[in-house]
């Protein structure tokens, strides 16, 4: 393959399973299926329990309105808590409540076993060649975080 085409290859397949999964994931949650990015707030504030508004969206990348939305949305639904800074009695910090770290985990789960079963299910050369390619998608994901913006 001409190395001008891997870049395209490489976003499509992986947008791919993307798309695949969160359909998959989506099929079997119905309406209680988290979107793919309140389930990275949600890691994120349960590795970093505390976590105001504003650092979760930095960590994120993300606007801090569009975090807040995403926030209150999470709040409504019984799977994320605002507290008040004890510091601060203006500043919210954010903590995972038990049915949202189950709703996460469960997603995951879910993830895994859907993943592991279509691994399962290839030839043993493909395993072998997504496994060896790991190592360079990881550098390649650290590559674009690098780079400038």
């Amino acid at each position: 393959m001409p190395s001008n085409q891997a870049p395209e290859r490489l976003l499509g397949v992986t947008t791919a399973i993307q798309r695949m999964l969160r359909r998959r994931v989506r099929d079997s949650f119905g309406d209680h299926a988290l979107s793919g990015g309140q389930a990275e707030l949600l890691n994120l504030v349960e590795q970093q329990p505390g976590a105001s508004v504003g650092e979760v969206a930095a960590e994120l990348r993300l606007a801090p309105n569009t975090v807040s939305a995403t926030v209150t949305r999470l709040v409504d639904a019984g799977l994320l808590e605002r507290e008040r800074d004890p510091l601060d009695g203006r500043g919210v910090r954010l903590a995972v409540t038990d049915d949202g770290r189950e709703r996460v985990q469960r997603r995951q789960s879910r993830r895994m076993e859907l993943v592991g079963s279509a691994l399962a299910g290839l030839a043993a050369t493909d395993r072998v060649a997504i496994a060896a390619a790991l190592p360079a998608l990881e550098r390649l994901v650290d590559a674009i975080g690098e780079a400038p913006r």
